[in-house]
């Protein structure tokens, strides 16, 4: 009956006194190692020579065909890229890709655009407590 109750608190969640420490180890040891498990990749790219509808569908269907890609997204208006894949698939990969269809692309870093959004942000609400100092 004693090798049963580490399964069942593993089942249930819960931590209960054990003489082992290895069972009460083991549920915490697993749960990190499913959380520290390599998140899928988003990958955004520039692609500066997309211009119309036609482009879209080029580019959307040729990612969305590529091996480990789940999805992919073009924002015509930024002329970028989002594409959801799995860890193995590279921009490097999916750049060469897209010239294989004609069309330049660049990588972007993701956490250099999220610091540009932020700052875009701040600047917007410097305006406004300007103009509301104003008033």
């Amino acid at each position: 009956m004693a090798l049963a109750e580490p399964e069942l608190q593993a089942e249930t969640g819960s931590v209960g006194i054990s003489a082992c420490p290895a069972c009460v180890a083991a549920p915490s040891a697993e749960r990190m190692a499913q959380l520290s498990a390599k998140a899928d990749a988003r990958i955004m790219l520039s692609l500066p020579a997309a211009h119309c509808a036609a482009c879209i569908s080029t580019v959307e269907g040729m990612l969305n065909g590529y091996p480990g890609v789940k999805s992919s997204r073009l924002n015509l208006t930024m002329k970028r890229v989002s594409v959801d894949a799995e860890p193995q698939v590279t921009a490097a990969a999916l750049i060469e890709a897209l010239k294989g269809v004609g069309y330049e692309a660049h990588e972007l870093d993701a956490g250099l655009l999220s610091a540009t959004e932020a700052d875009k942000q701040a600047r917007d609400l410097l305006m406004r407590l300007g103009v509301a100092f104003f008033r």
